[in-house]
């Protein structure tokens, strides 16, 4: 719902649907600012920071075409647990970039545990920053990421019990990962 005011909240998850009065309750109820503009009922977002704000533990988000923009394009808000991780995975077959065209990273992590980042390519074009920042925690899964451009390390604090796999560096101002206490 474009015009709700709930804090850092614009996605409702539906918890039960009564197909008789064409009616969904939702988790959440939605302050609004006016009558809502644009609202639908489905899983497609056009801002990645928005989807991801909602993403819980358990949760997949699927980012199926290329972001970029100044700042941070993609900030978690809800860490991993017991029920999974909060992952964000690429489109099969292709590998989507998130770009930041300034300094700041395009991805934090948020100082949050069990975060999963998969089949994306991270873009920092400033002259000094990291590719993903906030990482700190109990670190996250790194699956499959390519890292480019960075104008400082492409990693800054990945956190204890972090895990890099199958990832790619290449144009790193500084370290690829700038410190981080677990195994690669």
């Amino acid at each position: 719902i474009d015009n709700a005011t709930n804090t850092n909240k614009l996605i409702f998850w539906i918890t039960a649907v009564d197909d008789g009065l064409d009616q969904v309750t939702v988790d959440t109820a939605p302050t609004l600012s006016g009558s809502p503009s644009n609202w639908a009922i489905g899983g497609r977002q056009l801002t990645l920071a928005t989807a991801v704000n909602v993403l819980r533990a358990g949760d997949v988000g699927t980012l199926n075409t290329n972001v970029s923009g100044a700042g941070v394009q993609c900030t978690f808000r809800n860490a991993g647990s017991s029920s999974g991780y909060t992952k964000l995975v690429g489109k099969s077959g292709s590998r989507p970039s998130i770009t930041s065209t300034n300094t700041t990273a395009p991805v934090s992590f948020n100082a949050l545990n069990g975060i999963w980042l998969e089949n994306v390519e991270l873009i920092e074009q400033g002259a000094t920053g990291t590719c993903l920042s906030g990482g700190g925690g109990l670190g996250g899964v790194l699956f499959n990421v390519r890292f480019s451009d960075s104008g400082g390390e492409s990693i800054a604090n990945h956190g204890n019990q972090g895990k890099v796999i199958k990832c790619e560096f290449s144009g790193a101002g500084a370290d690829a990962i700038g410190s981080m206490n677990s195994s690669l």
